[in-house]
This record gives C-alpha cells, sequence and structure tokens, in this order.
C-alpha cells in the first residue's frame, strides 16, 4: 500500500476544492484569496475519515448562524480551511460532532 504524508494529503484536499464541493456554492468564489471557503465542513470529514480523532465545531462570534468545522487528532487542532476568515476572527468554543453509525 502507497503511504502520503499529511502534507501530501493537505495538497490534494485544497487541489479539489471547487465551487461544487463547497457546502454553500455562493461561498466560494474563484477570486477569492482563500479557495478554502465553504470548504470546511466535507474538509472535516475527509481528514477525520483518513487519520481519526473528532471533528469539532463552533460558530463566530458576531455571526451565532455561521458554523466552522475542524478537527482534533490527539491533543493538535488541524483545521486546512481557515484561510477563509479574515485574521482575528473569533470562535465560540468548540464542541465535539457526534456522528451517527
Amino acid at each position: 500500500m502507497t503511504k502520503f504524508t499529511f502534507r501530501e494529503i493537505q495538497k490534494a484536499i485544497e487541489k479539489s476544492w471547487s465551487k461544487e464541493t463547497a457546502y454553500f456554492d455562493f461561498l466560494w468564489c474563484k477570486n477569492n484569496n482563500s479557495k478554502s471557503s465553504g470548504q470546511c465542513r466535507i474538509t472535516a470529514l475527509l481528514v477525520q475519515e483518513l487519520f481519526g480523532g473528532d471533528i469539532l465545531y463552533s460558530h463566530v462570534v458576531g455571526n451565532e448562524t455561521f458554523v466552522h468545522y475542524f478537527n482534533k487528532i490527539r491533543n493538535l487542532k488541524i483545521d486546512l480551511t481557515f484561510k477563509q476568515f479574515r485574521k482575528g476572527t473569533k470562535f465560540v468554543k468548540a464542541k465535539v460532532l457526534r456522528r451517527g453509525k
């Protein structure tokens, strides 16, 4: 079996992002500085499927309707889509998302 590094997988995930993979396609913009906009749900799910750990979610402070998803593997926070937010964006304390089996 071929083994890939986390960085190689990260690059492959980022290359796959498009308007069609965005949770809300209006969030994704080809001219956006970050093509990660709208990609956090599917990206967090893929990271969990490949590496285990938990999916966490949090609301953006000041916009309680907006939810952001990311991962926690062991004690390490993994957020491949953080670039979609402006520097200094604050989040409500994250909660673990429980997936049904």
